[in-house]
């Protein structure tokens, strides 16, 4: 059932442009774009994550963008919460800054240390790959099983970044004990 929905999820939100590929055509990255727009529409930032009422909402990529600018086409004219979404390029953790939600590079993760402290204290959704993303203070990690993205989220971590995540999110997870390690405790 769950493998039903996510492959739903992915296929269902990827945007007009993909629409016209069939699902076997589309890219582990193109995918994934479509995963990361569809992840911050289920995700609730705190009033003080943007400036005002017509503030964008930002998605960065820190690192090399594997998705070939695709994230671009999927947010093109997109709205999320009523706001414009916007991307955001950055090299350096210095750069980093009006970011809601951030994918980490593989280039990057070496510094994800620093990454996740800088975004936990501004409200950041951080999106990686690394097998040890989550135990290192990612929020959610896609992952590839054979032909299938799917994610792990870590919802504690979402909790002390000031997010709360649509429970809709979380039944689409795939590791269901991390998710609920909060209520355990």
């Amino acid at each position: 059932m769950r493998i039903c929905i996510t492959l739903l999820f992915a296929i269902f939100f990827v945007p007009p442009s993909g629409l016209a590929q069939s699902a076997t055509d589309l890219t582990e990255y193109q995918i994934k774009a479509a995963f990361i727009y569809n992840f911050a529409k289920f995700v609730n930032w705190p009033d003080e994550a943007f400036e005002n009422d017509t503030t964008a909402l930002t998605i960065g990529i820190i690192g090399d963008d594997p998705f070939d600018h695709y994230l671009d086409d999927v947010v093109r004219d997109k709205r999320i919460h009523g706001r414009r979404v916007h991307i955001v390029y950055f090299v350096a953790i210095k750069e980093i800054r009006d970011c809601h939600v951030l994918f980490i590079s593989r280039s990057h993760e070496s510094w994800l240390a620093g990454i996740v402290v800088k975004a936990r204290k501004g409200n950041m959704l951080t999106i990686g790959e690394s097998k040890d993303f989550l135990e290192r203070g990612g929020i959610i990690r896609l992952i590839t099983v054979g032909n299938k993205v799917r994610f792990e989220i870590e919802q504690d971590i979402a909790i002390k970044s000031g997010l709360l995540l649509s429970s809709r999110l979380l039944k689409l997870a795939n590791n269901l004990k991390i998710r609920y390690s909060h209520a355990n405790k």
